[in-house]
């Protein structure tokens, strides 16, 4: 299940990317090379936009309330669907990675999340990974670490809302100023992706510890369906730390929506 949803994850950030929508060659209108006839254009309706979700318009965000809860409402309407984030930084003795796959049926509720965290560079290097698995107000949670793996369980009902990935799209939602906006039409419905070309807040999306002046770059990427559920997030930025550069990288997505169910692992088992 988790190599499953970890597919799908990628697929939708490299769907989500930039790839070519042009459509095949236009008819010329006539198709007979040697004839003088004109052909006279037949007039057709032209397909209406589609709208701007709540809280969009075509200078970004205009109501964080509205984009934030389009985004919660369509994932828990949702039967399922995967999450996927990455967050990447290096510096110059090393590198440092959180990768995150979570599969979720809010309904049930029922969600599986599989957390890597890893490091490695001049100091060493290591890795934990933690599992858990949400169902009938119990957490199933296994860690591995060096080799050794442990196992536990917590009671308690999570809330469904937890697992929508707020934590992630709300800072490009609230302190993100964009630059540009395009909408792609797919026959699934229409995107909506928002560019920023630099960073003007570091505390949208790094630490409000990071001072501005010390932020020498950085980009953003959103992305939105007509529904207002955030497809992806992505930055890159560089700051300054002691005069030497941090370079952070974060690719957050929703992928799989009402086609990756949530099966309960083999080690989480009842009793």
């Amino acid at each position: 299940m988790r190599r499953q949803a970890a597919i799908v994850v990628v697929a939708a950030l490299v769907l989500l990317s930039g790839c070519s929508l042009l459509g095949g060659p236009t008819p010329t209108g006539t198709d007979d090379p040697t004839s003088t006839a004109t052909a006279t254009p037949r007039a057709t309706a032209s397909p209406t936009p589609a709208p701007y979700p709540s809280g969009y318009a075509a200078s970004g965000v205009t109501n964080a309330t509205a984009a934030r809860q389009g985004h919660v409402e369509g994932l828990l309407s949702a039967a399922n669907f995967t999450l996927g984030y990455n967050a990447t930084v290096r510096t110059e003795n090393g590198t440092s990675r959180i990768t995150l796959v979570q599969a979720v049926s809010p309904a049930e509720p029922r969600a599986v999340s599989d957390t890597l965290i890893s490091a490695s560079g001049t100091r060493g290097s290591g890795a934990v990974r933690r599992t858990r698995f949400y169902a009938n107000g119990t957490q199933y949670l296994r860690v591995q670490r060096g080799g050794n793996t442990t196992y536990g369980t917590i009671d308690g009902t999570v809330p469904p809302a937890t697992f929508v990935g707020r934590q992630y799209v709300d800072a490009a939602l609230t302190n993100v100023t964009y630059d540009r906006a395009s909408r792609v039409e797919r026959s699934g419905g229409a995107f909506f992706r928002f560019t920023a070309d630099d960073i003007e807040d570091p505390g949208a999306l790094l630490s409000s510890r990071v001072a501005p002046e010390n932020v020498t770059g950085g980009n953003v990427t959103l992305v939105v369906n007509g529904d207002g559920v955030v497809q992806s997030v992505r930055y890159r930025a560089t700051v300054q730390r002691d005069g030497r550069p941090v370079r952070y990288g974060v690719a957050f997505a929703i992928a799989g929506i009402d086609r990756t169910p949530v099966q309960r692992p083999e080690w989480a088992r009842e009793g």
